[in-house]
Protein backbone atom coordinates (compact mmCIF):
# COMPACT_ATOMS: atom_id res chain seq x y z
CA UNK A 1 0.00 0.00 0.00
CA UNK A 2 1.39 3.39 -1.01
CA UNK A 3 1.42 6.27 1.41
CA UNK A 4 0.21 9.67 0.28
CA UNK A 5 3.75 11.13 0.12
CA UNK A 6 5.40 8.27 -1.76
CA UNK A 7 8.36 9.88 -3.57
CA UNK A 8 8.77 6.95 -5.95
CA UNK A 9 5.38 7.70 -7.45
CA UNK A 10 6.02 9.74 -10.62
CA UNK A 11 2.75 11.61 -10.34
CA UNK A 12 3.96 12.99 -7.00
CA UNK A 13 6.22 15.44 -8.80
CA UNK A 14 3.34 16.77 -10.88
CA UNK A 15 0.98 17.17 -7.93
CA UNK A 16 3.36 18.75 -5.44
CA UNK A 17 5.53 20.93 -7.65
CA UNK A 18 6.21 24.43 -6.36
CA UNK A 19 4.81 27.26 -8.42
CA UNK A 20 7.27 29.17 -10.55
CA UNK A 21 7.66 32.89 -9.96
CA UNK A 22 5.56 35.07 -12.22
CA UNK A 23 6.69 38.29 -13.86
CA UNK A 24 5.29 40.45 -11.05
CA UNK A 25 7.31 38.62 -8.40
CA UNK A 26 10.41 38.75 -10.56
CA UNK A 27 9.96 42.52 -11.03
CA UNK A 28 9.94 42.92 -7.25
CA UNK A 29 13.13 40.88 -6.94
CA UNK A 30 14.81 42.92 -9.67
CA UNK A 31 13.88 46.11 -7.83
CA UNK A 32 15.26 44.70 -4.58
CA UNK A 33 18.54 43.67 -6.25
CA UNK A 34 18.93 47.08 -7.88
CA UNK A 35 18.19 49.02 -4.71
CA UNK A 36 20.05 46.95 -2.12
CA UNK A 37 22.97 45.68 -4.19
CA UNK A 38 23.42 48.51 -6.69
CA UNK A 39 23.01 46.27 -9.72
CA UNK A 40 22.19 47.61 -13.14
CA UNK A 41 18.84 46.73 -14.68
CA UNK A 42 20.44 44.31 -17.14
CA UNK A 43 22.41 42.53 -14.41
CA UNK A 44 19.41 42.16 -12.10
CA UNK A 45 17.17 40.94 -14.91
CA UNK A 46 19.77 38.37 -15.94
CA UNK A 47 20.04 37.05 -12.37
CA UNK A 48 16.28 36.45 -12.18
CA UNK A 49 15.85 35.32 -15.82
CA UNK A 50 13.63 38.25 -16.73
CA UNK A 51 13.99 40.15 -19.97
CA UNK A 52 14.07 43.93 -19.73
CA UNK A 53 11.04 44.16 -22.05
CA UNK A 54 9.02 42.08 -19.58
CA UNK A 55 10.28 44.32 -16.77
CA UNK A 56 8.94 47.45 -18.49
CA UNK A 57 5.72 45.84 -19.83
CA UNK A 58 2.46 47.33 -18.57
CA UNK A 59 -0.75 45.37 -18.97
CA UNK A 60 -3.64 47.18 -20.63
CA UNK A 61 -7.11 46.81 -19.20
CA UNK A 62 -10.01 45.61 -21.31
CA UNK A 63 -11.60 49.07 -21.27
CA UNK A 64 -8.51 50.49 -22.99
CA UNK A 65 -6.94 52.29 -20.06
CA UNK A 66 -3.60 51.20 -18.68
CA UNK A 67 -3.46 49.64 -15.26
CA UNK A 68 -2.09 52.05 -12.71
CA UNK A 69 0.33 50.77 -10.15
CA UNK A 70 1.41 54.05 -8.62
CA UNK A 71 4.03 52.75 -6.19
CA UNK A 72 5.72 50.72 -8.92
CA UNK A 73 5.74 53.68 -11.30
CA UNK A 74 7.19 55.89 -8.57
CA UNK A 75 9.99 53.36 -8.03
CA UNK A 76 10.80 53.39 -11.75
CA UNK A 77 10.95 57.19 -11.63
CA UNK A 78 13.33 57.10 -8.66
CA UNK A 79 15.62 54.52 -10.30
CA UNK A 80 16.00 56.57 -13.46
CA UNK A 81 17.36 59.55 -11.51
Amino acid sequence: MKSRADFTDHSFKRRYRKKALGPAEKRELVGYAREDFGMSLQQACAVFCLSTSVFYYREKRKDGSQSSNRSYNQCLYCWEK
